[in-house]
């Protein structure tokens, strides 16, 4: 698509000059929460005869464009054909604020374009080539505040283990902290071993003092450092992880002046020590009794 300020050809803009009797609109309906996602529902009105017919011909498309303002999202939704739309967006991809563009683009070459919409003031004479991507239409869109309560799920929900066959065996586990969640890379062994325990779900504590903790840990490290130099921060400040591991940690009015940093993510993670070791006792004592056996896995 083509820079916003600069237009080689007419475009539709409501109360622009470009077009006489004719309109684009955005419209809004509502959006909602649901589990992981954000849910939104739009629909679009054109008041064009001119491009409402190139668009039934495949020549033009109307698009939603959406992005999260302070995160990498951006993605380009097309209505298809129809006039209203659903979106589901992962809450996990968004900050605070969101925001809704509307296009209408050509979607092939157009020769000799001029519209009879058009204004004769301004392109009586004035014939136009469109190519494949040019704005014909725009609609400004919204800025959508967004619930950061909703938005933010639970600390363990910002981690990812991923299998990483590159991995020799001598490193069995590696974090990546550039991205919006943490990866943590787990070896070829490393990671099948997580998938058999993980599948037992008595012991997904067990699993998240084992994994997570640890990876927790390191990323209060960099909080920390930010604290104590604002002057020279991590750079990790807009990335989604971080903003989540902050908000918890002023919820629950953590300090790392009065507790150790294992102490705090492990509060973070509600206790995980205590209740992964009760759990794995409960596990073994349940074994040893032969009332709680864990399931094979083959």
């Amino acid at each position: 698509m083509k820079n916003l300020n600069n237009f080689p050809n007419p475009v539709l803009i409501n109360n622009n000059m470009d077009y006489d009797n004719s309109s684009f609109d955005i419209i809004f309906e509502n959006f909602s929460y649901e589990n992981d996602l954000l849910k939104l529902n739009l629909k679009y009105e054109l008041e064009c005869d001119s491009l409402t017919e190139f668009i039934k011909e495949g020549k033009a498309k109307v698009i939603i464009k959406i992005q999260s303002v302070g995160t990498p999202y951006r993605e380009i939704f097309e209505f298809g054909g129809k006039q209203e739309m659903h979106i589901n967006i992962k809450k996990n991809d968004l900050a605070k604020k969101i925001s809704i563009e509307g296009y209408v683009i050509a979607s092939d070459n157009i020769k000799n374009f001029h519209p009879s919409e058009l204004n004769e003031l301004f392109f009586r004479s004035q014939i136009f080539d469109i190519r494949k991507g040019d704005i014909l239409a725009l609609h400004p869109g919204y800025s959508l505040p967004l619930d950061s309560s909703e938005l933010e799920g639970p600390v363990a929900s910002i981690f990812q283990i991923i299998k990483n066959e590159e991995l020799k065996e001598s490193i069995d586990v590696i974090l990546d902290t550039d991205t919006e969640k943490i990866n943590i890379h787990l070896n070829k062994m490393a990671y099948e071993s997580y998938i058999k325990i993980r599948s037992q779900k008595v012991l997904d504590k067990y699993l998240a003092a084992a994994i997570v903790l640890p990876a927790l840990t390191e990323a209060l490290y960099y909080i920390a450092s930010d604290e104590q130099n604002p002057d020279k921060p991590s750079g990790y400040e807009d990335k989604r992880w971080y903003r989540q591991i902050k908000n918890k940690i002023e919820e629950k009015k953590l300090s790392f002046e009065e507790k150790s940093m294992t102490s705090v993510a492990s509060s973070l993670l509600g206790e995980i020590v205590s209740t992964a070791l009760i759990d794995f006792e409960e596990t073994l004592s349940g074994l040893a009794d032969g009332s709680n056996e864990i399931g094979s896995v083959d």
